[in-house]
């Protein structure tokens, strides 16, 4: 055991910090993949630029090295991915101060953000996108290594066309994937038809998402046909319930939906950014502001569990004047000049 005194090391307060995040993981308040990738950042990156000071002697100069080591020509990193080795030291710093060996934070580069929006299918894609996975249900296609041999085969199957479908009407991210089980999904029928679901937090953001009603219609159909293979009961989960392995199970749903965009050509936006699962949830929102009647950012941020900001920031970007020109003139009392 590494013991915290005044003059403790960096790497005593990073394993001290991990070792407080494992028992934060156990109790469910962080994921298993943040831990992994904390401590995988940790070795081959944090350790040996920072390993060699004292937590104390950690300052500006000393942080703004290591980001101008660690992005290199054979390296290039995102400005987002800089930003997490940021925020990963600056836990490790506060973590010192609470435990007594830190009393001030030092402090830290400034990186400019640039939002990424990501890229989402319009009426004429997403009709392509699902007509396309329909169409090779049950296709097996061979995936090869560089060396030529065979390396996995991967079948496309009806569970992605319902997640397809699912998720453009629902607002999940594919991390939802994971967690969603059926006992976390209430059907409402009445004057207005819809699912609210009401998962574990995948992202800080806890609150139920309400659906659009050809979600109901989506999963009563999976529903059906869950319960003939034995599944369905309250503890299971709503999509691949047979694999227990839940980071199995969203990436192999994610080769799959990976094939089919292949498949579709519709792997890359116009402007050249990489579909992915996330795609469909961006689907989903962008849908509600170009055709939802009245529909305001914070009535689709609570639903998507986001804030207004993150909306207007990576969703609303793509949306133009045009879109919505109906919206955008519409009165509630006549022109003042008539």
């Amino acid at each position: 055991k590494l013991p915290f005194t005044k003059t403790s090391g960096f790497e005593v307060c990073a394993r001290g910090l991990l070792k407080e995040n494992a028992a934060r993981a156990a109790r469910g308040e962080l994921s298993e993949q943040k831990q992994q990738l904390d401590a995988a950042r940790l070795r081959s990156d944090l350790m040996p630029h920072f390993g060699k000071y004292e937590i104390a002697d950690i300052n500006y100069a000393i942080i703004s090295d290591y980001l101008n080591k660690l992005s290199t020509p054979a390296r290039p990193l995102s400005i987002n991915t800089l930003k997490i080795h940021l925020s990963h030291i600056k836990t490790i710093l506060r973590y010192a101060q609470r435990v007594g060996v830190l009393n001030a934070l030092p402090a830290f580069p400034t990186l400019k953000t640039i939002d990424t929006p990501r890229p989402w299918f319009n009426s004429a894609e997403y009709t392509k996108l699902h007509r396309t996975c329909d169409a090779n249900i049950g296709k097996v296609f061979k995936k090869a290594s560089t060396k030529g041999e065979q390396r996995r085969n991967i079948t496309i199957t009806q569970e992605l066309y319902d997640l397809i479908l699912f998720m453009t009407n629902s607002f999940i991210r594919p991390t939802d994937i994971k967690v969603l089980q059926h006992k976390h999904i209430a059907v409402i029928r009445g004057e207005e038809t819809y699912l609210r679901l009401t998962h574990p937090p995948t992202k800080s953001h806890g609150s139920p998402v309400v659906t659009m009603p050809e979600a109901v219609e989506i999963y009563d159909r999976l529903l059906e046909r869950q319960r003939k293979e034995g599944f369905g009961k309250p503890d299971d989960y709503l999509f691949c319930p047979q694999q227990l392995n839940r980071d199995y199970a969203l990436r192999d749903i994610t080769r799959q939906f990976d094939q089919v965009l292949k498949v579709a050509g519709l792997k890359t936006g116009p402007n050249g950014d990489a579909r992915t699962l996330y795609s469909l949830r961006h689907t989903c929102i962008m849908f509600r502001m170009i055709h939802g009647e009245g529909i305001d950012l914070l009535t689709i941020a609570r639903s998507a569990r986001t804030s207004v900001e993150m909306i207007d920031r990576f969703y609303a970007a793509p949306l133009q004047g045009e879109m919505n020109i109906e919206m955008l003139q519409s009165r509630r009392n006549p022109r003042p000049w008539e």
